[in-house]
C-alpha cells in the first residue's frame, strides 16, 4: 500500500538522521537547563548512562525516553519536528497570526461606525465606541504579542 499525501517536502527521517536530532535534543535540554545526565535521567525515566550515549550518538533512544523531555523543555522536540517542516504548541496556546484578524475585525468595525459619521459631526459616538471596545482590545493584545515575540526574537539574535 503506498500513501500518497505525505506531508512536506523533508526526506524521510533515517536512523542515522534520528540519532543526530535525538542527540541534539538532550544537548539543547541539557544546556538550557545545566542537567548533568543523572539529573535528566532522573527526570525522563531512564539511566544516566541512557542520556550519555543518546547525547554522544551511542545508543538508541527510545521513544517514550525522548517524548519525556517535553516533561523537561516544551521545545525540546523542535529540531525532529522541524525537519517535517512542523512545529509543537500547547493545545491553550493563542496564535500570533491572531493579530491580523483581530486588528481587520477592529477596523472593520471602526468602518462601519464611521461611514455614517456627518461631516462636522461627532466622529464616532461613546456608544459605538464602546461597541468596537472589545476587538480593539483583541487587536492591542494580539499585536503586543507579536510586538514582544519580535523584541524576544531580536534579543536572542543578537546574543
Amino acid at each position: 500500500m503506498s500513501v500518497k499525501n505525505r506531508l512536506g517536502n523533508s526526506p524521510l527521517l533515517t536512523q542515522s538522521l534520528f540519532e543526530d536530532l535525538a542527540s541534539g535534543a538532550v544537548r539543547r535540554v541539557q544546556s538550557s537547563t545545566g542537567a548533568t545526565d543523572q539529573d535528566l535521567a532522573d527526570v525522563i525515566g531512564c539511566s544516566s548512562a541512557t542520556v550519555g550515549n543518546a547525547r554522544n550518538r551511542n545508543g538508541k533512544l527510545s521513544a517514550h525516553t525522548l517524548f519525556n523531555l517535553l516533561a523537561v523543555d516544551p521545545l525540546a522536540l523542535e529540531s525532529l519536528l522541524g525537519h517535517f517542516d512542523r512545529r509543537s504548541v500547547p493545545i491553550v496556546a493563542k496564535c500570533d497570526t491572531d493579530a491580523l484578524p483581530s486588528t481587520a475585525g477592529a477596523v472593520h468595525k471602526l468602518a462601519v461606525v464611521t461611514a455614517d459619521a456627518s461631516p462636522g459631526g461627532k466622529f464616532i459616538t461613546d456608544c459605538e465606541a464602546l461597541q468596537c471596545e472589545p476587538e480593539i482590545d483583541a487587536a492591542m493584545e494580539a499585536l503586543a504579542s507579536l510586538k514582544a515575540r519580535c523584541i524576544a526574537i531580536r534579543k536572542d539574535r543578537a546574543a
